[in-house]
Parts: C-alpha cells; structure tokens; sequence
C-alpha cells in the first residue's frame, strides 16, 4: 500500500492555497503602503494562516485515515490544531520580521518583492504542504499490527538541491525519524522545493 499526494494538484488544497495566496499578498502591500501597523500585520497573518495551515493538516491525515482505513482520532486531530496555530503563530512573526527588514535602508530583499505574487506564493507553498504532509504522517502512523510504515522523500524538479537529494537518497525511513536534512516532511527550503512525501506498507 502506498499514499503519494502532490499538494499543489489536490483538488481541495491546491484552490485553498490560491486563496491564502491572495490574502497573505494583500496584507504585506497594506503594510508596505502603510496602511497597518507591525502589530497588525503579525496579527493579521496568524489569522490567515491558522485556518489554512489547520485546512491542510486535516486535509493530509484524512487521506491517510481513508487509504489506510484508520478510524478517526480526535486526539490526533487536537494535537493537529495545536501544530498548525504554533506553526501559524510561529510563520506570521518570522514574515513580519523579514518584511520589516526588507523594507529597512539595508534591504537585502526589494520594495517591490516584500509584497510580490512570487513571496506571497512562496510562503503558502511552503506553509501548507508542510502541514498536509504532517497530517498525513500523523494519519499513517495509526496503522497498527506487526505492519510497519514507512515514508521517502520524492523530488519532482529538474534541479534538485543537494539537501532534497541527501533526503531522497536516505530511501524509506520510520515515519517519526528525521531525514538527513533534520526536516520530518517536505518541502526542505522555503523557496522553490517541489518535493513531496510517499507513504508506504
């Protein structure tokens, strides 16, 4: 048995990840124009990102309860939402501040790409398939008996990093150990990893 998804063709998430998207970019061009306060944007993107992030983890243990038929687990689900708002709180400050930073005299990042479709993009495409793909792990890792399951981290692009490649060289691994990279799940890097996870038994 094997449980492989692509976050970014789920029928569910791939629009879920549009949305967040749009709504993530239109905070960070109000705080560039000035329009709210630090606080406020810290705020405001926690209440984004917490629904979407919950979305996600929910969405990746219900395909894996589904294909391993696993019964519901209410606790696991509670254990989700506690990730997914410590990952939301945890995320919204560190964007806060790299934008903060980035619209310093210092800018190591442009005026112009604080608020670009490509940043607002790059954070839900790290964000939410990391929390699917948790879900999922969680999920799976109900299976019980003598059967054993494993994941592998898959790379997808053309190019991939030496960090994704150390990961999908480790070959399937138990479900609660770290790949080379110290990551549980992908993506590795928040830019430009099209990585995704395999479950098997």
């Amino acid at each position: 048995m094997e449980l492989i998804v692509r976050p970014k063709q789920d029928v569910m998430l791939r629009p879920a990840m549009q949305r967040m998207s749009v709504r993530v970019k239109n905070s960070l061009v109000s705080y560039k124009l000035k329009k709210i306060t630090t606080a406020n944007l810290e705020s405001q993107l926690e209440a984004i990102l917490y629904p979407a992030l919950l979305l996600s983890a929910e969405r990746g243990y219900h395909l894996a309860i589904k294909t391993n038929k696993t019964n519901h687990n209410n606790t696991v689900i509670s254990w989700l939402q506690r990730k997914a708002r410590d990952r939301a709180h945890i995320a919204a400050h560190l964007i806060t501040d790299t934008t903060k930073n980035a619209l310093s005299v210092h800018a190591a990042m442009s005026k112009k790409q604080v608020a670009s479709k490509d940043r607002s993009d790059g954070i839900v495409e790290y964000e939410m398939p990391r929390l699917m793909f948790l879900g999922m792990r969680k999920g799976w890792d109900q299976i019980s008996g003598t059967r054993r399951p494993t994941k592998r981290w898959l790379t997808s692009s053309d190019n991939p990093c030496e960090l994704c490649l150390g990961n999908e060289d480790d070959g399937p691994i138990p479900l609660n150990q770290m790949f080379s990279s110290g990551d549980f799940e992908p993506p590795g890097h928040p830019r430009n990893c099209e990585c995704y996870l395999g479950l098997y038994i």
